[in-house]
């Protein structure tokens, strides 16, 4: 092939090439040729952004000559020159694209992963064959054009998944603008199971989803563990998951609802292709235990231990002083835990530990655990009648009394109206109750008890009897002014 020739020389001559009508030509078989396009100037120009131009087609001619020098002696030269038949064909040149980022950067071996691919200098123009394309290793597929700086692959199928392979990306489908950025495919996993399927709305559970084929050859920050409400109208939550092996991934569950509620659990290996097992994953809130101390006899009721979320499938459990005991009974929000006699004892007093799990994996310790005392008793209340509405005052005299230790709450009660009861020492307990419904007069007196976890209230006697007593109604209720009328209270 001939030397093409100088910048100068041929813009001169596609200058004057213009002037006439382009035609395709007719070449000499066997003639040598170069074939010379307007892009090769527009390449060269760092300032271009690329166009259309004819090719014309060059026939290389040589021309002898001699030259003589001023001794008399003589030289003979060649001198190529160029002949150029123009043509009706064009010529796109295009400035090469560059890719800045790619999503995902991995996919399933059975493919169809849409992978976005973010550059500049992307273009889509078929009438110049300039269609834009991307090869995953050695696989090419077609892109779709969203814009100058946007396409979209769908990912061929690929059984490798040994290794991350090579991505480029190409405006003609044979000239490939290599990139930084590599994608790796996996078998798409088979998932069987997780435990727990349930957790505190604080977050932070370890959920261990269990089955085959996970992988840890992709982007450990496109791994990730979706959570869905199912009832709540807020949006998913999303937390980075842990390659444990081949058939173990651990989620930690996230925090900050609102409320309890179920959801749906979805597990993606690149931040795009969830699974769509739907496992069902629920939280649960713990409010309060009620109440947090109670006599060292047992007899004190039941533990309740309030929320929302509860499940009696999920294993609840108590446990007190170390030991494990079955909740008497479970609702969506309420866990009720037994109150066993304290272990040293009726007359032990002390803190022991409470906790309780509503998934039968996780603790939830309360702080200050349980107090166990001593259950006193009332040998008489004084008075034993007084007014059914106002401040009420009864004092209730007796034995064991105390509120020396932190979980000390003292209520009292008259009938079924509470009150709030104060200390005033071993052998006495001041309860004020400011509203007493009345009795009518042959109704039996109302029971005074007196707690010192306004809870577990103490044992009856013959003393421990009150009745109120305040105006129900008058009859009549009207009469002449300035008359005599007789008002039966």
């Amino acid at each position: 092939m001939a030397t093409v020739p100088g910048s100068q020389e041929l813009r001169a001559y596609q200058n004057e090439a213009q002037s006439f009508a382009r035609v395709d030509g007719h070449l000499n078989e066997g003639g040598s040729y170069d074939v010379v396009t307007k892009p090769s100037l527009l390449a060269s120009d760092p300032g271009s952004l690329g166009g259309p131009a004819y090719v014309e087609v060059g026939l290389d001619e040589v021309l002898n000559y001699t030259t003589t020098a001023t001794d008399g002696s003589s030289t003979t030269q060649q001198w190529v020159l160029y002949n150029y038949a123009p043509s009706s064909v064009e010529f796109y040149s295009y400035r090469e694209p560059t890719v800045q980022k790619m999503h995902p950067t991995a996919g399933l071996t059975k493919g169809g992963t849409f992978v976005e691919v973010i550059g500049t200098w992307f273009r889509y123009m078929p009438e110049y064959g300039i269609v834009p394309h991307c090869r995953f290793g050695d696989k090419i597929v077609r892109a779709h054009f969203d814009s100058s700086v946007r396409l979209v692959c769908q990912s061929p199928p690929n059984t490798d998944v040994t290794a991350r392979l090579p991505f480029a990306v190409s405006l003609n489908g044979v000239d490939w603008s290599t990139t930084k950025f590599e994608y790796s495919y996996y078998e798409e996993p088979v998932m069987t199971g997780i435990q727990p399927d349930m957790g505190s709305v604080q977050g932070g559970d370890e959920i261990f989803i269990s089955g085959a084929k996970f992988t840890g050859n992709t982007d450990p920050k496109e791994f990730k563990c979706r959570f869905t409400p199912v009832s709540l109208s807020i949006p998913a939550k999303t937390v980075s998951a842990r390659f444990i092996n081949s058939t173990t991934i651990m989620c930690p569950s996230p925090g900050g609802w609102s409320e309890a509620d179920r959801m749906i659990l979805q597990v993606t290996w690149n931040g795009v292709d969830y699974d769509e097992n739907h496992f069902q994953y629920s939280f649960y809130s713990i409010h309060r235990a009620f109440p947090r101390s109670g006599p060292s006899n047992g007899h004190g009721g039941e533990i309740v231990v309030s929320g929302e979320g509860f499940r009696a499938d999920t294993t609840p459990s108590c446990m007190l002083n170390h030991t494990s005991y079955e909740p008497v009974s479970v609702t969506a929000t309420e866990i009720r835990c037994p109150m066993p006699a304290a272990e040293a004892g009726d007359s032990f007093f002390g803190n022991v530990d409470f906790a309780v799990t509503a998934n039968g994996i996780n603790w939830n310790n309360f702080e200050g655990g349980f107090q166990y005392y001593e259950q006193p008793v009332v040998e008489d209340i004084d008075p034993r009648t007084g007014p059914s509405s106002g401040v009420g005052i009864v004092n209730f005299y007796g034995e064991g009394f105390r509120a020396d230790y932190p979980l000390a709450e003292l209520g009292c009660k008259i009938g079924d109206a509470t009150g709030k009861a104060f200390y005033v020492s071993s052998r006495q307990v001041k309860c004020v109750v400011e509203d007493i419904p009345l009795l009518a007069e042959d109704e039996d007196p109302l029971p005074a008890q007196v707690s010192l976890n306004s809870y577990s209230f103490t044992e009856l006697t013959d003393e421990t009897y009150f009745r109120p007593y305040g105006v129900l109604h008058v009859q009549p209720n009207s009469g002449p002014l300035g008359g005599v009328t007789t008002v039966i209270v």
